[in-house]
């Protein structure tokens, strides 16, 4: 769904010609981000 998106805004955007699809997040900072926020993302 993230690329549909970024393709999506990439043909329809004069803005979105600089658009790159981003890696993805290393498990680590997933962690990191579940602790602050408090809550488990799914595994998905």
């Amino acid at each position: 769904m993230y690329l549909a998106l970024v393709n999506h805004y990439r043909n329809f955007s004069p803005y979105g010609s600089d658009i790159k699809p981003r890696p993805p997040a290393k498990e680590e900072a997933i962690l990191d981000a579940e602790k602050k926020i408090g809550v488990s993302y799914p595994n998905s």
